[in-house]
């Protein structure tokens, strides 16, 4: 009976180890590092034009003669090269709603950088006289570098701003060196930024059309004028800076996996399901001297609203539209009887494409006079 048993007991074990191996027990296939930045500030501190020894405790006063710039320039880079990576193959550019480069600049003593624990200066880019920021001339960094013989990429950096600069961002990427970015919707691509001059967090599982590529680029682009302080850039267009540190690329090497394919993320998803903007509601409508006015319940997370009002509940005669980002909206000289209104939602890619979630019910106003 004991030895039944025992035969038994061998014959689910086998089984077992064959279900585990063909189902669940193929070893994740472990990353490599293709290209990393891990920019550091010493004393040598060089610029454009020689290198220059900097007291740390006051970087404004130049030891060894000369004008002091903060430029990253000779070290890293320069603004229309870009800014080498320190491992790897890959530049970091700035910019400023595609009007040229602009230059990195260490961020000074007054401006350090929370770095985990440790306070720093940080690579910025900087709003200044010549470099206006507002909400048509929202600032970004491009990333460039090549995937060839990788696969499964991954992409990530820390990225921090100050009080005066923008507090939303979110990832993009392309293939190559020209047309359109694509928008990455997953969660960990975006970031709001909540606490003044410090370093948080972004990552996102590349597509697979990124894979073994010469140039793949990354774009990393404030999403609207709200600034961290609780502001808008053009209260301040001179005054923000946003930093940049610490990006790495990884990937796993092509012909290490069993299957041979990536399974990331479909494009245009978040976490694995499918991206949704989320349902606006229309919370209040009001009607005085043929003048119908919308108000919107507030969302977060969206770019603007569509508002759509029209004679018949179906929405389909008469109908005026208007898109925007204020959450009340005013529809003058209405000489219809009757009004019903609805509202939609939407996002704004990178490339200017709108994304919109669903209608909601039409709401009809009381009285029109």
């Amino acid at each position: 009976m004991r030895k039944g048993v025992a035969v038994l007991l061998g014959v689910s074990c086998m089984l077992l180890s064959c279900a585990i191996g063909q189902w669940g027990g193929v070893k994740a296939e472990a990353k490599s590092t293709i290209a990393s930045l891990d920019y550091s500030y010493t004393n040598l501190h060089d610029t454009d034009t020689e290198a220059k020894y900097i007291d740390p405790k006051n970087p404004k006063a130049v030891i060894a003669g000369g004008k002091l710039s903060l430029d990253l320039a000779e070290k890293y880079g320069a603004k229309d090269s870009g800014y080498a990576f320190t491992k790897g193959n890959g530049r970091v550019y700035a910019s400023l709603n595609g009007q040229g480069r602009r230059k990195l600049e260490w961020s000074g003593e007054e401006d350090k950088f929370q770095d985990g624990d440790a306070s720093v200066y940080a690579p910025v880019i900087t709003a200044g006289k010549k470099n206006l920021w507002d909400e048509k001339n929202l600032p970004y960094y491009e990333v460039e570098f090549s995937t060839k013989g990788y696969q499964a990429v991954t992409f990530s950096l820390s990225i921090g701003a100050t009080k005066k600069a923008p507090k939303s961002y979110r990832m993009a990427y392309r293939v190559g060196n020209s047309g359109k970015y694509t928008t990455l919707f997953y969660q960990t691509a975006a970031v709001t930024l909540s606490k003044n001059k410090q370093f948080v967090r972004m990552s996102a599982a590349l597509p697979d059309a990124v894979n073994d590529k010469e140039r793949v680029m990354v774009k990393i682009y404030a999403t609207d004028a709200a600034t961290v302080g609780g502001g808008k850039l053009s209260d301040n267009p001179t005054g923000g800076k946003i930093g940049i540190n610490h990006i790495l690329v990884e990937g796993v090497q092509r012909g290490e996996t069993k299957s041979g394919t990536q399974n990331t993320p479909k494009q245009n998803s978040t976490d694995g399901k499918a991206v949704k903007v989320g349902k606006a509601t229309v919370s209040k409508v009001t009607v005085k001297k043929k003048k119908v006015t919308v108000t919107i319940k507030k969302m977060s997370g969206v770019s603007g609203y569509q508002v759509q009002a029209a004679s018949d509940k179906k929405i389909k005669k008469n109908v005026k539209s208007v898109k925007g980002k204020s959450r009340k909206v005013v529809f003058k000289k209405w000489n219809r009887k009757a009004c019903y209104v609805r509202v939609r939602a939407y996002k704004t890619d990178a490339s200017g494409k709108r994304i919109y979630g669903k209608w909601s019910s039409a709401k009809k106003a009381k009285k029109v006079k």
